[in-house]
């Protein structure tokens, strides 16, 4: 449904002061120590749609679609016009805890630490539709390797508000998040 690797295009900045000591790539790795930030402009990120939810919702989109959230989150492209990010790093961790995003049709704010010495992600994103105060934001965690973490969709909110806005009670398959595997034990929120 959403791929891991998504692809983002976009323009941007780095800028940061960094040190590391060693021999091995891997010593190297294990004392980077410093500070940064990106910051990137006009890009897009490919395989999810938050505009098209922003506005099918302002239509009335729930009553009409019952794959509307999942829809949005199975294709498509969301634009952004600014993001950017403040992060630390001290022995080869990487912090960043105010990372935003203005996107086409939503607000996001992620926090992640990233062990390079031990190649693990732990990502949280949150989704606020811009159009939508009132709805619960939608989330994306990705947890585990970094070349490839496992994607945990928080939506059940999201759903619940949905579900409640149509006047029907939820599915039990809609019950836990979006993406979620139905042998684990649902998510908290």
């Amino acid at each position: 449904m959403f791929d891991c690797d998504v692809p983002l295009e976009d323009r941007g900045d780095l800028a940061g002061r960094f040190t590391a000591l060693g021999r091995t790539q891997e010593e190297m790795i294990s004392t980077l120590a410093g500070e940064g930030a990106v910051t990137a402009r006009r890009g897009a990120v490919a395989g999810i749609d938050l505009g098209a939810l922003d506005r099918e919702l302002g239509r009335g989109g729930a009553e009409r679609n019952e794959g509307l959230l999942a829809a949005a989150l199975g294709g498509g492209a969301t634009g952004f016009e600014s993001a950017g990010v403040s992060f630390g790093v001290a022995g080869g961790v990487v912090l960043a805890v105010d990372a935003r995003a203005e996107l086409d049709g939503a607000r996001a704010t992620a926090r992640a630490r990233i062990d390079l010495p031990r190649w693990r992600l732990d990502l949280e994103s949150r989704f606020r539709l811009a159009g939508h105060a009132e709805a619960p934001s939608l989330g994306l965690d990705l947890r585990g390797p970094i070349d490839a973490p496992r994607r945990e969709l928080r939506g059940r909110e999201l759903e619940r508000f949905l579900a409640r806005r149509k006047g029907t009670p939820l599915p039990g398959a809609a019950r836990r998040p979006l993406g979620s595997d139905p042998a684990q034990p649902p998510m908290s929120e």
